[in-house]
């Protein structure tokens, strides 16, 4: 999957991040903070789903400066990028964890 040169601030519950053309049609990447994922509508008005690898959640502004939870199956955690390639970690009650399995 390329992703174009286009960039586009996207402000969403206090989220920020970039936004992504991509090649694929219908597709919107968005990278924060080292986290690309792709975003999907919602049928909960201002809410926006992060899908990553599978994992599907939604984005919530936090009071921390870089730091943006995701909740996933009503687990609240904190992303984390990590030093491997294409690889997040989920922090959550102090665990930390793969977010992809």
């Amino acid at each position: 999957m390329n992703v174009s040169t286009t960039r586009h601030t996207l402000r969403n519950t206090n989220v920020i991040g970039t936004l992504y053309g991509s090649d694929e049609p219908g597709i919107t990447l968005l990278k924060y903070y080292n986290v690309i994922g792709t975003l999907y509508g919602s049928d909960e008005p201002g809410i926006t789903l992060l899908k990553y690898y599978n994992v599907i959640g939604t984005l919530y502004g936090t009071d921390e400066p870089g730091i943006t939870l995701l909740k996933y199956y009503n687990v609240i955690g904190t992303l984390y990028s990590s030093d491997e390639p294409g690889i997040t970690l989920l922090k959550y009650y102090n665990l930390i964890g793969n977010s992809i399995q």
